[in-house]
């Protein structure tokens, strides 16, 4: 008898999982302005991190060393970047609160 109950499967029975609460759509347009928040901070270190860079490189220039890995004009470039991706992020982040508020004014009328 023990043989046959070590052959037989063990079957364990457990209440099916609860479904995860549905996020409001307030929730998820918080989320997205966290990440995007995050990213802009992101980089924000990256423009300082480059404009360091070019400071540094800018010395050497001015002490007559010649410039390393990357130019002086490729540094300018990058900073460009940077800048213009802080400008895009930074209107993503007011089209977010912009779009929380209106979600808020809606949850409120009905």
């Amino acid at each position: 008898m023990q043989t046959l109950n070590a052959l037989m499967p063990i079957v364990v029975i457990r209440a099916p999982a609860e479904p995860a609460p549905r996020r409001s759509e307030a929730d998820q347009q918080h989320e997205k302005e966290d990440a995007t928040k995050s990213e802009l901070a992101k980089d924000r270190k990256d423009t300082k991190k480059m404009a360091a860079k070019f400071e540094e490189k800018e010395a050497e220039r001015l002490g007559n060393e010649p410039l390393e890995s990357l130019t002086r004009d490729e540094l300018k470039e990058e900073c460009s970047r940077l800048h213009a991706r802080d400008a895009a992020l930074k209107r993503e982040v007011c089209g977010l609160k912009r779009r929380i508020r209106n979600v808020a004014k809606d949850g409120r009328r009905h």
